[in-house]
C-alpha cells in the first residue's frame, strides 16, 4: 500500500490518472482525499462499482509508475552530475574559461534585451 506521504507528493498526476479512467470521477471529489488512499479507494469503488482490491491495484500501480518515472531522471541526473564534477577537477581552467564565456554571454544577452537601443 503507498504511504500518504507518496500520494500527496504527486497528488496532481494522480488524479489525473484517476479520472483518465474513472471519468465519474472529478477534481473536487477527489482532492478531498488528498494522501488517504483507504478513503480514496472507498469513494472510487461507491463511484464505479469496481471492487476495492482492483482500485487498490491500481491506485498502487500508478503511484509506483509515476515515482519510477521520477527516479529514472533523477538517476540519469546524478550520473550527468557526477561527469561534471569530474570534467571541472580534469579540467579546471577550460572550466573557468566557459563558465566565464557563458556569464559575459548571458549578461550581453540580458542587457540587450532589458536595454534596447532607441
Amino acid at each position: 500500500m503507498v504511504t500518504r506521504e507518496e500520494l500527496t507528493g504527486k497528488w496532481e498526476q494522480v488524479q489525473g490518472e484517476l479520472i483518465e479512467k474513472w471519468g465519474e470521477l472529478s477534481g473536487d471529489t477527489l482532492d478531498q482525499f488528498r494522501g488517504n488512499t483507504e478513503q480514496l479507494v472507498g469513494l472510487i469503488h461507491e463511484k464505479t462499482g469496481v471492487a476495492k482490491e482492483e482500485v487498490q491495484k491500481y491506485v498502487d500501480s500508478t503511484i509506483q509508475n509515476i515515482y519510477g518515472a521520477y527516479e529514472g531522471v533523477s538517476e540519469q541526473m546524478e550520473v550527468q552530475l557526477d561527469h561534471a564534477k569530474d570534467l571541472v577537477r580534469r579540467k579546471p581552467m577550460e572550466s573557468l574559461g566557459v563558465a566565464l564565456g557563458a556569464g559575459v554571454v548571458t549578461g550581453l544577452l540580458v542587457g540587450l534585451i532589458l536595454y534596447p537601443r532607441r
